[in-house]
């Protein structure tokens, strides 16, 4: 992610790192890597440990940050990257090829998910995705206060599922939304930065709900939840 960042020459471009809970490690690294470039910026949640809300709370953290400390120009576009999801060097080089950027309201980026590109175009009427995620979405900067509501409303009503992706996709976005969908290789690699992860989207081992695991010998298995 750092690599990617600093690699793309920018100076409209900011890094928000949030970390969900807190961690001296982390910020260590991170507010050395923010003493050399000030387009890096890192905070965290606040929190001793995890949230455990899927990532709502670290991303409204984000966006209340974002909001107080960063003049935003419309239209700027925000995405939130996973830090185990793998994305190429090029995925910000590809934004920029985008023709009247200004005029979407968001941009879905091609994701290698489960063996499979996500998203795709459909003629559903109620929503232009199959599947998201978080990672797939970059959302014009117009919607960032509709963002970060939505993120509330899903932290408040979640009861700890997952979903968050698409439930405030579809509380911002309507019908008469401007979409462009980026046609190019993948960016994103779906849980790429997880070797367990990496090796049965290669093996096509079918996802189980696989909450646990058991090791017999030198052999794997995943275990149905």
């Amino acid at each position: 992610m750092i690599h990617n960042f600093q690699n793309y020459k920018n100076d409209n471009c900011v890094l928000l790192v949030c970390h969900d809970g807190k961690n001296s490690e982390y910020a260590t690294f991170f507010n050395h890597k923010s003493s050399q470039n000030k387009s890096i910026n890192y905070i965290d949640t606040g929190l001793e440990n995890s949230s455990r809300d899927w990532g709502a709370t670290p991303r409204i953290k984000a966006i209340e940050w974002l909001i107080e400390n960063i003049t935003i120009k419309h239209p700027s576009f925000i995405c939130f990257w996973d830090d185990d999801n793998l994305y190429t060097n090029d995925y910000f080089a590809e934004m920029s090829k985008i023709p009247k950027l200004d005029q979407y309201d968001l941009l879905l980026v091609p994701m290698l998910h489960a063996g499979k590109f996500v998203p795709t175009e459909t003629d559903k009427e109620e929503s232009p995705l199959e599947d998201i995620d978080t990672s797939t979405i970059i959302y014009n900067s117009t919607h960032l206060n509709s963002i970060l509501d939505s993120f509330k409303r899903f932290r408040e009503n979640s009861k700890g599922m997952r979903g968050q992706d698409k439930f405030v996709f579809n509380q911002i976005i309507n019908k008469n939304s401007n979409y462009y969908f980026l046609k190019t290789k993948p960016l994103v690699v779906y849980d790429g930065l997880r070797l367990l992860q990496m090796i049965r989207w290669r093996l096509r081992i079918p996802s189980l709900g696989l909450r646990k695991h058991k090791i017999i010998g030198k052999i794997l298995f995943w275990l149905r939840s």
